[in-house]
């Protein structure tokens, strides 16, 4: 349960020299104290030509000075807007309302991974203070589109490094639905006697980067299909051939080509 108290005091107090009038006012306290008592929306959405319709309620108690609720459904990772702000409704005369709401999906929208937000409007606070988002929801939704799998290749990594001199490799990553559906990039690695390469997580598969973030991963531009990453062997590290894999995921779960290259780790 999740309650959201705000409490606004305006107290005007301006203080001039001692020969002006000090002239001062304090206007009378409003509380808005309403109770968000729980969130209902499927966990897994199918589209389907006969149920297109996306619902979804929100339940909130001490509702009396709640303007209006709605929702918008977002790419996972709050970048872009699925659908416009849907207004949800409520017929009930009680303090304590569910506000339910429902939008026809796209049937051209790509299965994945998506999220609802909640916003409350309420009565009191002046416009463009006072809204709030109030909760989120994700789901996975099941679409009618063809998916393709994503397709890498035009792998930039030298034939062989130094230990302990950093370097950067890159891979180029397409997809037929559009670059917002990849959802990882990544490659795997095995050092000279084949032993799988693990990082402190046991995580095997290491990600790569379109984000520009040069000075964090070597990536230049971001949102350009192509995905960087630095390296470095330290002095300890056997030399010899290092073999890489490298893979691409988008949202639907489809595994892309993979490209294998040997690196050679120098003395």
């Amino acid at each position: 349960m999740i309650k959201i108290k705000l409490v606004f005091i305006l107290l005007l107090a301006i203080t001039f020299w001692s020969c002006e009038e000090i002239p001062n006012g304090t206007i009378d306290t409003e509380t808005v104290d309403y109770i968000i008592e729980g969130i209902s929306a499927p966990s897994v959405f199918t589209y389907t030509a006969s149920n297109p319709n996306f619902s979804t309620s929100i339940t909130i108690d001490n509702s009396e000075n709640v303007s209006t609720v709605w929702f918008v459904i977002q790419t996972i990772d709050g970048i872009e807007d699925v659908t416009s702000s849907i207004i949800m409704e409520s017929t009930s005369t009680n303090s304590r309302k569910t506000y339910t709401g429902q939008v026809e999906i796209d049937e051209n929208l790509l299965s994945g991974n998506y999220e609802v937000q909640y916003y409350v409007e309420d009565k009191i606070r002046n416009s463009g203070s006072n809204v709030v988002k109030v909760g989120t929801k994700q789901f996975k939704y099941v679409s009618a589109a063809e998916n393709f799998a994503p397709v890498i290749s035009d792998l930039d990594m030298p034939i062989s490094v130094d230990k302990e001199i950093l370097f950067s490799f890159s891979v180029f990553v397409a997809d037929q639905n559009g670059l917002n559906d990849i959802d990882s990039v990544y490659y795997q690695v095995t050092d000279p006697s084949g032993k799988l390469i693990l990082n402190s997580q046991n995580i095997s598969k290491f990600p790569m980067f379109d984000n520009g973030n040069t000075a964090a991963n070597g990536d230049e531009t971001a949102k350009d299909g192509r995905y960087t990453v630095f390296l470095n062997y330290p002095a300890a590290a056997p030399s010899g051939e290092w073999n890489f894999n490298f893979n691409a995921v988008d949202n639907a779960g489809a595994k892309s080509n993979t490209i294998n290259y040997t690196l050679i780790v120098n003395e």
